[in-house]
């Protein structure tokens, strides 16, 4: 299991270097450990050159999901 994470992290991170544009746009819960976490990712992307759009959501509402994953041509966290 932890190779299989490990592989799988590793694509994701290949993905988000290679992606043609530095946008990265990020979902996160709105309660206290989802700003934290945003906030510790958002500092750590933007160190490496990245611009960070940050989208706080309280849960995944149908409607939400469906314009998230309308979002083509965007990296999605």
């Amino acid at each position: 299991m932890h190779d299989e994470l490990k592989e799988r992290m590793t694509r994701a991170i290949d993905a988000i270097i290679n992606w043609p544009s530095n946008l990265i746009n990020l979902f996160h819960h709105n309660d206290t450990d989802g700003l934290t976490s945003a906030a510790i990712l958002k500092k750590a992307l933007e160190r490496e050159g990245y611009t960070i759009k940050t989208i706080s959501l309280e849960k995944p509402y149908p409607a939400v999901l469906k314009r998230i994953f309308e979002m083509t041509g965007q990296i999605i966290i």
